[in-house]
């Protein structure tokens, strides 16, 4: 995949490290699973959105290894796995678009 899109699927899921949410980052606020949150400013958002929609979601899925859509979504996984991953990148995309239309911070917490 070009540059680009992986900027943008990157910081849709994982946030920007450089934005301060400190405030999340202990144990009681995170349960101490996973890494520590991040964020995204409203600027950032609506950078994220633009990207998202501008994207040519079959080309992308198109230039995932057949072999590696499998791993992607899970060795237990039984289903279509483009169908799937089409459902999330959905998902995320029109979430991204709400957001940068309501001009929301966007916070990253995985657990």
């Amino acid at each position: 995949m070009d540059s680009p899109t992986l900027e943008a699927l990157n910081c849709a899921l994982n946030g920007d490290a450089s934005v301060d949410v400190s405030v999340l980052s202990h144990p009681e606020a995170t349960g101490g699973f996973g890494p520590t949150p991040t964020g995204l400013t409203p600027a950032s958002v609506a950078d994220v959105a633009a990207k998202l929609a501008g994207l040519d979601w079959g080309r992308v899925v198109a230039e995932i290894p057949a072999d590696w859509r499998e791993t992607i979504v899970g060795d237990d996984f039984s289903g279509d796995p483009l169908a799937y991953m089409t459902t999330h990148f959905t998902a995320l995309r029109d979430f991204y678009v709400e957001a940068a239309q309501r001009g929301l911070f966007v916070v990253s917490w995985w657990d």
